[in-house]
């Protein structure tokens, strides 16, 4: 009610008020002057008239009253609801608003958190003061004319712990630039001068567009240090037949040398294809390889799709066996992600979205594809996201192709590159820092594309209302006229024919 009473003190206050005042005063002259009724003039005897009670009363009836403040009543509210849109927002020109990031929470050091209470503090003594969480949500952290405190901070590091790794895993997640300019628009009468942005430094901070920014926002970087990479572990399973122990023994060479030359920790177990393997046992590989000359048994094939779906990842190559045979690579799937698709001679495995394409990596002189890459999804209904490895499948359709592109100098570093191409982006997007210069720098080009977005804050329109106060305003509204309605259709129906309103 506290929210009503102060929409109708800003309707007083404001000039066009007498609009809304009209629009009440005016239906109300005209409902009484209608019911206004000329002076009974006696003619003759009265014992010559026949008495009876006359059908239509004189009075106004009780409904008739409940009518007239029901429709007061609507356009009062409509009056409310259009004010709500042209009411003078409240002046925060000069609050300064304090936009702190999830990451640098987790990353300040002590001397950067008492920096911020400082800041805090002093401006909420001068003026006032807010934090806020540039987060998805942009949520306010603190309360109206409260001071910030160690402990309160701490309490925020350790809320937005898990929020951070959500944050940037999500789908679209927005960078620090996108936040701010954000932030900003739905604040017109913020000074920009009054924004202070804390911040770090690091790459997936800032991975997405920029948008036009004032250059007049406060920038606060922490810098993060970037530590000692640390090697990458990983184990690899490589499933071959007494055909193909030369390609296991390259294999086992490769990752020597990626192990010696870039500073990785590959581990290799080697098995045959005719090995009985569980499911639960392919979980501990990141890579698996079958270079088996025949189809795999049902049940290694029914463990390699389960690996695939669970976020595994499967080098396969195709024989002549697995054509002739020309069945899926799973029969009794069905789910239909991995299947035989016939290409030329001999076939390959693959698997493919369902609205996806197979990707080629490599291709031969003559156009045909060398190596491809597919990325199977399963939707993962506990944390409502999608999940899956990938499967490179190497072309078979000539022996030579494979053992000439394992006997090659740089076939181990490709061989990296194919397999961890998604491991070592990320690590670079992670660990890797940008500039103050470029964090703060505002691009000459994004001159207009600032005016015309100075040009839309000054709109009449509020897009700072008080949503709550709107909703309640537009719910009394509604039921209001749905009363009005009602009550009028059950007046017309219960009064007596001849009788009028």
């Amino acid at each position: 009610m506290e929210g009503i009473f102060s929409a109708v003190s800003n309707t007083l206050l404001f000039p066009l008020w007498l609009l809304g005042m009209l629009t009440v005063a005016i239906p109300i002259g005209i409902h009484f002057f209608s019911k206004s009724k000329a002076p009974l003039i006696s003619f003759a005897q009265y014992a010559l008239i026949p008495v009876r009670q006359s059908i239509v009363p004189n009075a106004l009836r009780l409904s008739q009253w409940l009518l007239l403040l029901l429709r007061m009543a609507i356009l009062v509210l409509l009056s409310l609801l259009l004010a709500q849109c042209i009411k003078q927002t409240e002046d925060d020109s000069e609050t300064h608003y304090f936009l702190v990031s999830q990451d640098w929470l987790q990353s300040a050091q002590d001397s950067d958190k008492q920096t911020l209470l400082n800041a805090f503090n002093q401006a909420q003594s001068n003026t006032s003061s807010r934090l806020i969480l540039l987060s998805q949500r942009q949520n306010e952290a603190s309360n109206d004319k409260a001071l910030l405190t160690a402990g309160l901070l701490d309490k925020l590091v350790s809320a937005n712990g898990s929020g951070t790794k959500k944050d940037s895993e999500a789908k679209a997640p927005l960078s620090i630039w996108q936040k701010v300019a954000d932030f900003m628009f739905l604040h017109p009468s913020i000074t920009p001068t009054n924004v202070h942005v804390f911040t770090t430094d690091r790459l997936s901070q800032f991975n997405g567009d920029k948008p036009a920014m004032y250059d007049s926002v406060d920038w606060h970087i922490v810098q993060i240090k970037n530590s000692e990479i640390t090697p990458l572990k990983s184990s690899v399973l490589l499933l071959s037949s007494a055909k193909n122990q030369i390609q296991t023994q390259y294999l086992r060479a490769a990752f020597d040398a990626l192990n010696t030359e870039k500073n990785r920790e590959i581990a290799v177990d080697t098995s045959l294809t005719t090995s009985t393997i569980k499911a639960a046992q392919l979980k501990q590989y990141a890579w698996i390889f079958y270079l088996g000359d025949t189809a795999p048994s049902a049940k290694l094939a029914k463990a390699m799709e389960q690996y695939v779906q669970e976020g595994g990842q499967l080098f396969i190559t195709a024989t002549k066996q697995i054509v002739s045979r020309g069945r899926y690579f799973l029969p009794n799937s069905e789910s239909h992600n991995v299947f035989i698709k016939k290409v030329g001679q001999p076939a390959f495995l693959a698997s493919k979205r369902n609205n996806g394409e197979i990707k080629v990596v490599w291709q031969t002189a003559d156009k045909q594809p060398l190596l491809s890459r597919a990325e199977p999804q399963q939707k993962d209904t506990l944390n409502n996201e999608d999940k899956g490895g990938q499967i490179l499948t190497f072309y078979s359709r000539f022996e030579p192709n494979w053992t000439n592109w394992v006997t090659q100098a740089d076939f181990p570093y490709t061989l990296d590159n194919v397999l961890n191409q998604a491991l070592y982006q990320q690590q670079y997007i992670t660990q890797g820092t940008v500039v103050k210069a470029q964090i703060a720098s505002q691009d000459a080009s994004s001159t207009a594309s600032q005016h015309l977005s100075g040009q839309q804050l000054t709109s009449p329109l509020n897009p700072q209302r008080d949503q709550h106060i709107y909703y309640w305003l537009l719910s009394l509204f509604v039921c209001a006229f749905c009363l009005e309605r009602v009550l009028s259709e059950y007046r017309g129906k219960s009064l007596p024919i001849g009788a009028t309103s």
